[in-house]
């Protein structure tokens, strides 16, 4: 991973996905965690995590999420068997996220559902302003400024922490959790 320091310095550093793990086992076994994530996933397209296994992994939870409107706990195995069968993805890629997972799977899950929360607006927010940042820059290097600026007008800040704006008659998990029966 490479930082820009200010002064124009770059930094490298290894990245060993600690924060990527620790949001997926929230997702994989957290409602709260799942379902406020699930809200800021794009439907299609590439997710809100930097590596691409992180995404695949991430997919599937949300993908089982926005079906069953709970996470997927223990079921993840099936949804990751499933799809290595049907993925046209080579061997490699199919052996990362297997290693991803059991490294998902390893991480126990004692942090709270809010620091998790603010966790993975930290580092979804970090991935989404570096894409942001590769891409108008990309625009800038062909001559598109008006682009640029468009791409960076329009980027929206992901808020799924604490002091996140929720509006009870939209969000159905405002409604859900006043009424889960386990938790009363």
């Amino acid at each position: 991973l490479k930082i820009a320091r200010q002064g124009g310095s770059v930094e490298t550093r290894r990245f060993d996905g600690t924060d990527a793990r620790k949001i997926l086992a929230g997702m994989v076994s957290d409602p709260l965690v799942c379902s406020r994530v699930a809200k800021e996933w794009p439907e299609g397209g590439e997710g809100l995590f930097a590596a691409e296994w992180s995404n695949i992994v991430g997919g599937l939870v949300v993908d089982y999420f926005r079906k069953y409107n709970q996470p997927p706990r223990r079921q993840l195995v099936s949804l990751f068997e499933e799809w290595a069968r049907n993925t046209p993805a080579p061997d490699a890629e199919v052996e990362s996220v297997e290693r991803f997972l059991r490294g998902v799977f390893d991480e126990e899950h004692q942090d709270s559902g809010e620091y998790l929360l603010d966790l993975a607006k930290q580092h979804f927010g970090r991935v989404a302003l570096q894409r942001t940042f590769a891409a108008a820059q990309a625009d800038l290097a062909v001559g598109k400024v008006e682009e640029a600026h468009e791409r960076i007008d329009k980027f929206r800040r992901i808020n799924l922490g604490s002091g996140s704006y929720t509006v009870p008659t939209a969000d159905l998990d405002v409604w859900a959790n006043a009424f889960n029966v386990e938790r009363n």
